[in-house]
This record gives C-alpha cells, structure tokens and sequence, in this order.
C-alpha cells in the first residue's frame, strides 16, 4: 500500500536524462484505477503547495519518511551542491525562515 508514503517523481529530459519533477506524500490511493491523490512540497522550503490526483508509474520512487525523501534527493544533487543542500535542511527542519 502506497498511502502515507513520500514520494518523488520523475521526467526524462532528453539533454539533461531523468529528473526529479514532483515531491509529496500520497494522501490517498485508488488500486484500481492506479490514482492517487497526493499533497504536493515546496522545492524551497518543503512546505505544502497543494493537492493533484495524478496516475501512479513506474516513474515514481517511494519513501517511509520525509528524512528519507530529503536524503535521495540530496544525494542526487552534484557534489559541489550537497553540503549547502544538507545545511539549508537543517536549518528548515530546526525552524528557520529561510528567505
């Protein structure tokens, strides 16, 4: 069952290859249809933006936890990116405002 799970999902690009295109968590999830209703994240912050019902793919890569969820998508940036990218994060999970 995907309900509750984080997710992200991708899109292939032909110059860059695939890329990270939606981040959010499944709200709710229709087996038979392969729909989910899904609340989708801030690329910033990580706040909530909204809501979509969307069709599930093969696209798509699933996660337990938010901390999780962050931690692929960090480890996709390149490498000059990452330390920023895991300071910046732990910031916004401490509180800041981060403007």
């Amino acid at each position: 069952m995907i309900t509750g799970k984080f997710f992200h999902t991708f899109l292939w690009d032909e110059l860059a290859g695939w890329n990270v295109q939606w981040q959010g968590r499944v709200v709710d999830y229709n087996p038979e249809d392969n729909v989910a209703l899904v609340l989708l994240f801030s690329w910033w912050d990580g706040s909530p933006t909204g809501q979509r019902l969307t069709k599930v793919s093969e696209d798509w890569v699933f996660y337990d936890t938010d901390e999780e969820m962050t931690a692929a998508y960090i480890a996709m940036l390149p490498a000059s990116d990452q330390e920023y990218a895991e300071k910046m994060n732990a910031l916004l999970r401490k509180g800041a405002v981060v403007l």
